[in-house]
C-alpha cells in the first residue's frame, strides 16, 4: 500500500503547478507529527503496536524518531532541488539556491 501510495503522490507531484519552497518544511514536519501523534494514541486506545519503530516503551525510539525527522527533512530537500531543476529557473528557490535575487 505504501509504493501505491508513493506513486499517486510522486504523479500528482510531478503534475502540480504548485512551488515547493523550503517555507514549506513546517508543513512537512507538522505532518510527520501528527501521524506520531495519531500511532500513540492508537497504541494508548488499543495497546496495539503498529510500526515497531515507533514503540514508545522502547528507549531508543526518541533517537528513530530524530533520526526520522532528519531523513524527512532531506527529502523534502531534495525534493525542492529536483522541481527547481525540472521546471527551470523560475521560483523562488532557484533565487535562494544560487544565491541570485
Amino acid at each position: 500500500m505504501h509504493a501505491a501510495n508513493l506513486v499517486f503522490m510522486l504523479v500528482e507531484f510531478a503534475l502540480d503547478s504548485m512551488w515547493i519552497t523550503p517555507a514549506h518544511i513546517g508543513l512537512v514536519l507538522a505532518w510527520g507529527m501528527l501521524y506520531a501523534l495519531f500511532n500513540g494514541l492508537q497504541v494508548y486506545w488499543t495497546g496495539d503496536i503498529v510500526y515497531f519503530f515507533m514503540d514508545f516503551t522502547l528507549a531508543k525510539t526518541p533517537f528513530v524518531a530524530f533520526f526520522l525527522t532528519v531523513l524527512m527533512i532531506c527529502i523534502f530537500h531534495a525534493a525542492c532541488i529536483v522541481r527547481c531543476d525540472v521546471c527551470g529557473s523560475q521560483g523562488p528557490w532557484f533565487s535562494m539556491r544560487t544565491g541570485g535575487g
